[in-house]
């Protein structure tokens, strides 16, 4: 019997997709495109490599895995791929982590809070969130109380779909939110930006009042809203801050949260909220060879979309 030695293929090293390889291709006006640019009426008829290089820069913008900061950090340490399907929609979360590895505690922690947003507001978060990006390098100081941060829900310029995490949100210290943990308090902290912006308007009425003049806070920054009665030390300075912190306490320490709050969350945010009946949730590590980075199609047709600008003069 004969027996031949297999060569097994050796997987290639992930690589960050450079933007300036992206092929850019003008769509025909009977193609659908695969992405859009405004341009100005003066751009509109600039020579196509002009119009190419302003794709890119937007794509850059857009896109945090094209920019330089992530890039320049390598490959990250781990991937973990989260799924959670609930009986109404099915949500998909990349982790990508250059810090230290998650422990299983703090993976279990991460699960929880994704699966306690996948019934929020119909997952409204969730749908927003695509990425949670754990950073090694630690966070600089909070604008308003002057504080190193855990984490933000914006962090890339304009790429609205990540949630960045500092390695203090690790630590195992508490949250501004007392007897809750750091990691649990941020991240709750951060996905319930992606929910503020619907509800900040009424909130910002409710629990504060807007100052009469720019107050300056611990951090350095000037703020013109005081919340009342709010949990902690950064919610009395900004509506939206106020929003995020409480709901931190209502869902993990509710006895902090005063009654005129709870009953906003519960009324309005928790409207639309999906009862749990079940959640299924599956979790992949990978790491080296096996990590897959994001990427942009190449070719990418464009259609550029001339703004209608309106010039106001007195």
């Amino acid at each position: 019997m004969r027996f031949e030695k297999i060569k097994l293929e050796k997987k290639e090293k992930p690589q960050f997709q450079n933007v300036s390889s992206i092929e850019i291709e003008k769509a025909k006006e009977t193609e659908n495109a695969d992405y859009q640019v405004y341009v100005s009426p003066k751009e509109i008829n600039e020579p196509f490599e002009k119009l190419k290089e302003k794709v890119r820069k937007q794509l850059r913008e857009e896109n945090w895995f094209l920019q330089e900061y992530w890039q320049e950090k390598g490959l990250p340490k781990e991937q973990i791929s989260v799924e959670i399907k609930t009986e109404d929609e099915n949500f998909k979360i990349e982790i990508y982590n250059w810090g230290e590895i998650l422990t299983k505690d703090q993976l279990k922690t991460i699960e929880e809070v994704l699966k306690l947003f996948s019934l929020i507001a119909k997952g409204k978060a969730l749908r927003q969130t695509k990425y949670i990006l754990i950073d090694n390098i630690k966070g600089k100081k909070h604008p308003i109380i002057g504080k190193e941060m855990s984490g933000e829900a914006t962090p890339s310029i304009f790429d609205r779909r990540i949630i960045r995490l500092y390695p203090k949100a690790f630590e195992n210290i508490e949250h501004r939110v007392k007897g809750v943990s750091n990691l649990e308090g941020t991240l709750i902290h951060e996905l319930s930006h992606k929910l503020a912006p619907e509800f900040v308007n009424e909130w910002s009425k409710k629990f504060g009042k807007k100052l009469k003049e720019e107050k300056k806070t611990p951090g350095g920054s000037f703020c013109e809203w005081e919340g009342e009665n709010a949990v902690t030390e950064l919610a009395k300075y900004d509506p939206i801050e106020d929003f995020c912190e409480s709901m931190v306490a209502f869902f993990k320490n509710p006895s902090l949260l005063d009654v005129k709050r709870q009953k906003f969350i519960k009324e309005n945010v928790l409207k639309e909220t999906t009862k749990e009946k079940k959640i299924s949730l599956i979790t992949k590590k990978y790491s080296g060879s096996e990590i897959t980075l994001p990427k942009i199609k190449s070719p990418l047709k464009v259609k550029f979309i001339e703004e209608d600008l309106e010039i106001f003069s007195d």
